[in-house]
């Protein structure tokens, strides 16, 4: 059945698809449903009536429809599908009504002229990429009813200057806020659990944050490049922190880590190039692959007795690195080839990682590459075995004995300077 450009199925219940140079459309009374991909690039199109027989709004049913500003959707619709409005990029405004429980996946998807929308408390989830590239979108107030935000959902809504987030949000996914770069602040409740991957990564604005007191986890990326994040409180409820989690924060100047966290995972802090101190408490195992990499400022580290591993690159380039203090159980230092091993005479096996020494370029793990004139503090027990001709660079201001006692009988192996 053809109406005035507008094709509906044989029962006229169903609107199936709209000729692409029709302007203006009114939908007739009978029409139910809005089929998938019934409006799809009509870019000339302006105005449109949806009438109180609708309920449905089918995926992808406006799809690409550039000059359409503003649509109102009647209480009679209880369904929008995903991508509904993906690509509508003169949209400006928008009424949900509160007969819509669920804003779908990518609905808003590149709606780059819509600059606010009202979602009402009728709303349970957020759908993935849901206001992706809506980059003139100023300010949003989820409604308490929300327990999920999907992936994506807000990335590259760079005019987006605040949000709310209710207490009833128990899951923000990843990279939800990823490059609002106008967002100064942020409060995670305390429903939230785990602050997932690259969430606040690129929000280059960020100068505060409130973290969850229940959050366990701070996962890969999550803050990555904020460069102007000056402090964070890391509560005591978390016991890991990501790869990436704060790399490239350059305007951070100091982190307590709580003794809650176990392992600092690699890049964690890399290139926060402003951080001059960094409490690393007892509970922390393991310190991954160029955790505190590039950190240019830090003066000073003392790692507990706990951490049993210590990954590559840890401390590599940290230039202002004076003091180091590494405690607990005594290996052998064992240099062959192109790498510094570390042997735990205690379980028989080595741990392919550079550890109680500041290492030159020419260790290949170099983890203390690029550190001068520190002060080395080794166990008196350390031994060190030359398999074969190695040159191990050490720049060290002060020596303690057990150093000395390594220049007296590894000297051909050791330049100490």
């Amino acid at each position: 059945m053809l109406v005035n450009g507008i094709k509906l199925s044989e029962d006229g219940t169903t609107l199936l698809h709209v000729d692409v140079g029709v302007v203006s459309v009114i939908i007739p009374d009978s029409v139910t449903c809005i089929g998938k991909y019934a409006f799809k690039k009509c870019v000339d199109l302006t105005s449109i009536a949806i009438p109180d027989s609708v309920t449905r709004i089918s995926d992808f049913a406006f799809y690409g429809c550039n000059c359409v500003e503003s649509i109102a959707i009647p209480d009679s619709v209880t369904s929008i599908g995903d991508n509904a409005f993906h690509g509508c990029r003169s949209l400006t405004s928008l009424s949900i009504p509160r007969s819509i429980s669920i804003i779908s996946d990518f609905m808003f998807y590149d709606c780059e002229s819509l600059t606010s929308i009202a979602i009402p408390d009728s709303i349970t989830y957020v759908g993935d990429y849901a206001f992706y590239g809506c980059s003139r979108l100023t300010s949003m107030v989820i409604p308490d009813s929300v327990t999920v935000i999907g992936k994506l959902v807000f990335s590259g809504c760079v005019s987006l200057t605040s949000i709310t987030i209710p207490c009833s949000v128990t899951h923000i996914g990843d990279y939800a806020f990823y490059g609002c770069s106008r967002l100064t602040s942020m409060v995670i409740p305390d429903s939230v659990t785990d602050i997932g991957e690259g969430v606040f990564g690129s929000c280059i604005g960020l100068i505060s944050v409130v973290i969850s007191s229940n959050v366990k986890s701070i996962c890969s990326y999550a803050f990555h490049n904020c460069g102007r994040l000056t402090s964070v409180i890391i509560p005591d409820s978390v016991t890991s922190i990501g790869n990436c989690a704060f790399y490239y924060c350059f305007g951070l100047t100091s982190v307590v880590i709580p003794d809650s966290v176990t392992s600092i995972d690699s890049d964690a802090f890399g290139f926060c190039e402003c951080l001059t101190s960094v409490t690393i408490p007892e509970s922390v195992a393991r310190i991954e692959y160029a955790a505190f990499n590039g950190c240019t400022r830090l003066t000073s580290i003392a790692i507990p007795d706990s951490v049993t591993y210590i990954g590559d690159n840890v401390f590599n380039g940290c230039e202002d690195l004076k003091s180091i203090t590494i405690r607990g159980t005594v290996y052998d230092v064992i240099v062959s080839d192109d790498f510094v091993y570390f042997y735990d005479k205690s379980r028989h096996h080595t741990i392919n990682h550079p550890v109680m020494s500041f290492v030159g370029v020419y260790a290949g793990a170099m983890c203390f590459n690029g550190i001068k004139n520190g002060e080395l503090k080794l166990s008196d027990e350390l031994v060190v075995v030359c398999h074969e001709p190695f040159l191990l660079h050490v720049h060290a201001k002060t020596l303690n004995a057990a150093v000395r006692n390594l220049r007296r009988k590894y000297n051909s192996c050791i330049c100490i300077k």
